[in-house]
């Protein structure tokens, strides 16, 4: 149920009865005074938007899709959103150019990840780093992973070599 006078900041979205559908949105109601609007087609119904706010979601497992919920007899219509979790392949396509460790770690394989890991690793050598020492390092979606320096010599040195298989290839 629409109630007079609208106020000059709203807007609405037309609906066809004949067409089961949205045949315009975003408009101003058009009389200035706020008033309802006399003589209009009585195939069109005036619906007031409201716009959800965009929640947050996780980029790496969820997309978002927008919603529409039209209920004439309210003279509404929300536009909102719902969140979809992403199936593997569109996670996948999303990762960049990758090595997955032995433990599941998504190392990016692009020049500057791999000097920084080579550079890491001469570091940590030159410091003497014992073995048992921790080291975090992120993966190509962004998080953190802590392992042993034992555990960082041995994935970094086969990430090395697949980084080096690539380039040959």
């Amino acid at each position: 149920m629409i109630t007079y006078p609208v106020s000059e900041d709203s807007r609405w979205s037309i609906w066809s009865i004949s067409g089961n559908a949205i045949v315009a949105q975003n408009k101003r109601w058009p009389r200035a005074d706020g008033e309802a609007v006399t003589g209009a087609d009585a195939d069109l119904v005036y619906l007031l938007e409201t716009k959800e706010a965009r929640p947050t979601y996780d980029g790496w497992t969820q997309k978002l899709q927008a919603t529409e919920t039209v209920d004439v007899a309210a003279n509404t219509v929300t536009y909102g959103w719902q969140i979809v979790a992403l199936d593997q392949s569109e996670q996948d396509a999303l990762i960049p150019p990758h090595y997955t460790t032995t433990s599941g770690i998504k190392l990016k394989t692009d020049e500057a990840s791999q000097n920084a890991f080579a550079n890491l690793l001469t570091l940590l050598n030159q410091a003497g780093t014992p073995d048992t020492d921790m080291v975090t390092v992120k993966d190509a979606t962004g998080n953190m992973h802590a392992m042993t320096f034992a555990d960082f010599k041995a994935e970094i040195v086969a990430y090395g070599v697949h980084c080096y298989t690539e380039f040959l290839n």
